[in-house]
């Protein structure tokens, strides 16, 4: 996501994953956040469409490996099993952050 005020990347992987991005909790959850470079409070206007097919494919892929769990058991073991979830949770985690910051799109706040 590219700042409207300085033309810069808004922000990091790290910080998106990881923190607040300079605002309280509250606003975070309201899509605010600040600009790395200049601390410009921006707001996350919308999603493109890469975003939303991201999700429907992950909810999907997580919907038939969770039917399927029961069946895979016998074959791989709990253990095995319990670390393809793991590796599953993780790996869409990282790939939904990254899709949401490169896919949003930001306006200056008011």
């Amino acid at each position: 996501m590219t700042c409207p005020s300085c033309n810069k990347e808004a922000t990091t992987f790290y910080r998106h994953a990881f923190t607040l991005q300079g605002v309280s909790v509250f606003r975070s959850m309201q899509g605010y956040l600040t600009c790395q470079h200049f601390g410009t409070l921006l707001r996350v206007v919308m999603f493109k469409k890469q975003l939303w097919l991201f999700l429907a494919s992950a909810f999907i892929i997580v919907l038939l490996f969770a039917f399927n769990f029961r069946s895979y058991i016998p074959k791989y073991g709990i253990d095995n099993m319990a670390t393809i979830w793991v590796a599953i949770v993780v790996f869409l985690f990282l790939l939904f952050t990254i899709g949401m910051r490169k896919y949003s799109h930001v306006e200056k706040a008011e």
